[in-house]
This record gives structure tokens, sequence and C-alpha cells, in this order.
């Protein structure tokens, strides 16, 4: 069988891209089902979304199958929540994900595409970071951030997790982001200089 990037080569002339079009299914217990398309960064082309997320957490190990033009494609257990998590609240939707756009098998195409994801995420939509499966603790960190209510955090009539519990968590939450993918911080701020919509998201 002829592999799905064989069938959507990319330009060496051109700077040119695949996106990920993400197909809707009312039954959500279902295999994320998708297609790839090639667009050109230069020309005319419909808004398409980017998706930002952590590779080296606890679950990279773990992967799941998507299926792509019918192929069976894996993508980390992380990657996969997110697109499962966008198909469930968007159906339909295009979006740019390096785990599979880029074809990680070809070294001369991960160099030239690396060299456009300023572009990349200049020219989405919107750019959703993806920080993973959320928790308690995780919430009580991202709900301090929101609202950067230190004392509120701190309180220790609040909750029964100790202060340095509440520190624990913020550090973890940031953690799995900014220090598990700096590259990814430098992405998505090229793309809010444009007052692009970024969505930061971890769910329960």
């Amino acid at each position: 069988m002829e592999s799905i990037y064989h069938s959507t080569p990319l330009s060496h002339e051109r700077r040119t891209i695949r996106l990920l079009q993400v197909h809707s299914d009312k039954d959500l217990s279902k295999a994320v089902s998708c297609d790839l398309s090639v667009i050109d960064l230069d020309a005319d082309h419909a808004p398409f979304a980017t998706l930002s997320y952590v590779w080296n957490i606890d679950t990279e190990e773990k992967r799941d199958i998507i299926l792509c033009g019918g192929q069976a494609l894996s993508l980390t257990r992380n990657g996969h929540d997110a697109l499962r998590y966008l198909r469930e609240r968007l159906g339909p939707f295009t979006i740019w994900i390096d785990a599979i756009c880029i074809d990680q098998t070809n070294h001369e195409e991960k160099l030239n595409q690396v060299r456009l994801m300023g572009s990349i995420y200049s020219k989405a939509s919107i750019v959703y970071v993806w920080m993973g499966i959320g928790g308690n603790a995780s919430n009580r960190a991202l709900n301090f951030i929101e609202h950067a209510r230190f004392q509120h955090y701190f309180r220790r009539d609040l909750e029964s997790a100790s202060v340095g519990d509440r520190q624990l968590e913020i550090h973890k939450a940031a953690r799995a982001y900014a220090f598990g993918r700096l590259g990814r911080i430098q992405e998505s701020s090229s793309s809010a200089q444009r007052e692009l919509t970024i969505q930061v998201t971890l769910v329960s």
C-alpha cells in the first residue's frame, strides 16, 4: 500500500504543508478518522488551526491509532487525546499537527518543515495548546494562574492540600508544557502577536 505521505507530496520549490482534516462522528468511541491535504502557505487557502502539545510526558510510550486516508497511523496518547477532545467539541475541523502532517521518517522533510513553523503558526486562525488530561490538582493550578489570586490560592482553610502541595501542582502544570516543550511556546508566540486566539486546554 502506498504511504499516505507519498500520495500527498510536498513541493521543494513552494512553501507547502500538509493539513489534517478530521471527520466528525456521532459515535465518539470510534477511532479518529481523517485525511491529509496539501496547501501552499503563500496562496489562498481555507482557515486552519494548529495544535501544540506535549510529547515527552509519562504517556510518551503509550500510543494510539488514528485512521488517515484509510491507513492506520500511530500517535502518542497525549496527541490522540487532543484530537478526540477537539472532535467531540468541534465536529469536523482542519488542523496542523507536526507528528502527523510531517513524515517523521523523512529527515530532509522534517528539516524543511521546521523552517516553516513560524509561518505555519502565524498563518493559523487559532492555536490550540493542549496540556493533557487534567484533574483536581491541575484544575486548581490553572484556576490560580488564570485569576492570579495568590493569597486566595494559598489560604490554608480553602482546601486540605498544603501550601507545598499547591506549589507542586503549579510546578507540574507549568513543567508539563513549558519545560516539556519550550519550542512550542516559541511557535505559539509568533501567532499571538497577530491578536490570534490561543486556547490553552487541560480538561478533567
